[in-house]
């Protein structure tokens, strides 16, 4: 079975084979990204003549002008491409991210 070439898997094996043939080195670790999203609301349109989607998530930028005051956190928010694996108290949903990647 060919494997697709921009797949992330057949970019580590084309590098460990130049690392040996190289000798580079004969080891090298990879460790999986660790940064997924948690949408609030997910909508969904496709009808003939349309189609679309909009997530939100109470931590998107977009709703830095919203009242929260019933939300987890009305001071902390990440900014605009602030979001890259954010920790407490930006990151509101550290303890099911975490409780996610550990099962």
């Amino acid at each position: 079975r060919q494997m697709y070439e921009k797949c992330p898997r057949s970019i580590a094996k084309k590098a460990m084979e130049h690392l040996k043939n190289s000798g580079i080195a004969d080891t090298a670790y990879f460790g999986p990204e660790n940064e997924f999203f948690v949408f609030d609301s997910v909508k969904i349109v496709d009808t003939t003549h349309c189609s679309k989607y909009e997530v939100d998530t109470e931590e998107g930028e977009r709703n830095d002008d919203k009242d929260f005051a019933d939300s987890y956190n009305t001071g902390h928010r990440p900014r605009n491409k602030g979001g890259y694996f954010p920790v407490q108290p930006i990151d509101s949903l550290v303890d099911i991210r975490s409780e996610m990647v550990q099962t």
